[in-house]
């Protein structure tokens, strides 16, 4: 009895569906981002503005970030600890 041999031929669509979940994990990354970016600029202090200006966001492929560049951030981010009888 002769083996028999069938092979199948998708014309690309197993790389089309790789390319479109890849875009759209880059948009919902990126989309998150700017949501993020967005709510940080809306909740930000604006005493002399430093802070929401200091405000960066990169989204590159599957990854993105979101804070802030100036140097007082981290205080206000997560506080500041002070010494007894050290103000």
């Amino acid at each position: 009895m002769a083996g028999l041999r069938l092979e199948l031929d998708d014309g690309g669509l197993a790389d089309r569906l790789d390319e479109l979940r890849r875009f759209a994990v880059e948009t919902v990354v990126r989309r998150t981002v700017n949501e993020m970016a967005e709510d940080l600029r809306a909740t930000t202090p604006r005493d002399t503005g430093g802070l929401v200006n200091s405000l960066r966001q990169e989204a590159h492929g599957g990854e993105g970030v979101v804070g802030y560049e100036a140097e007082h951030a981290p205080h206000v981010e997560y506080g500041h600890r002070q010494n007894v009888g050290q103000y």
